[in-house]
């Protein structure tokens, strides 16, 4: 029950779906893309995604290196995994 994706820094992240206890979806404002210009971090009006893990840590999720949307496939992968786990 892997997910594997790249977080607003362009960083690798390799999140066990397991531990996920809520997603938050927002925007990128302006102010946060001036924040970090990394182009992970998307541009103004790009979906954005908060992983909340019950580690306590928040993964933030908008762009990969070429600056395209990755949220919606982390979703879907989520709510496949999702799926099947509530079926066994």
């Amino acid at each position: 029950m892997i997910i594997e994706t790249i977080d607003i820094y362009g960083h690798e992240r390799i999140i066990n779906a397991n531990f996920i206890t809520n997603i938050e979806y927002s925007v990128v404002t302006a102010n946060g893309a001036r924040r970090n210009p990394n182009p992970c971090s998307g541009v103004e009006g790009d979906s954005l995604i908060k992983i909340y893990m019950s580690t306590g840590q928040v993964i933030t999720i908008a762009c990969d290196h070429n600056g395209d949307d990755v949220t919606h496939g982390v979703l879907q992968r989520y709510k496949n995994i999702m799926h099947v786990a509530a079926r066994a």
